[in-house]
């Protein structure tokens, strides 16, 4: 987290994402909890806005989403990150949080609602270069795969198209992912 205080997130995205999947997100609550406040210690100690967001962000994602209440919950805040960013002018944080809208509609099985999501990404991912958002290739991907699960393959093929790039970063499979559902698509 310390590096976080003192650097941009693309720097620490790769730190971050093993931390998050391959620790974090495995543990029990009370544990994730206890790691929770320990991020928001640091972003205490060193004043740092930006980890105090990310803070906000993994917390909300940690949130259960079983129920219609929790749904609700989880779904303001990840709006309310949205609404703080977009005054702060965070795009990575605007993106991330509505990317994670989508992936809840999209659990949810709520697909109108995930489809709009779909066209705010749309607007929004151009906004920011490659550089800036590795993750822009694994969000194209994921639209891409949503218009293609319901045979919208126009669309599907022109996101999948745009996530197929070469990567920073040895987890991003999104290229791979979508040269093979383009290969499907041609298969057909």
């Amino acid at each position: 987290f310390l590096h976080y205080t003192q650097q941009d997130f693309s720097l620490v995205m790769c730190d971050l994402y093993c931390y998050y999947e391959g620790a974090l997100f495995q543990m029990p609550s009370e544990k994730q909890a206890a790691e929770l406040k320990k991020m928001q210690e640091i972003a205490d100690k060193y004043n740092s806005k930006n980890l105090h967001n990310e803070h906000q962000f993994i917390s909300a994602l940690l949130l259960p989403d079983d129920s219609i209440s929790d749904f609700s919950n989880k779904l303001e805040l990840l709006k309310n990150i949205v609404e703080d960013a977009t005054k702060r002018n965070d795009q990575i944080l605007k993106l991330r949080s509505l990317e994670a809208i989508f992936n809840l509609y999209w659990t949810k099985k709520d697909y109108a609602k995930a489809f709009q999501q779909i066209a705010i990404l749309d607007k929004e991912l151009p906004k920011i270069s490659d550089d800036k958002y590795p993750e822009k290739g694994t969000v194209y991907y994921s639209m891409g795969e949503a218009h293609y699960f319901f045979r919208d393959y126009d669309k599907a093929v022109s996101y999948l198209q745009k996530a197929v790039k070469p990567v920073k970063y040895f987890f991003d499979t999104s290229p791979i992912q979508a040269q093979n559902l383009v290969g499907e698509y041609y298969a057909l």
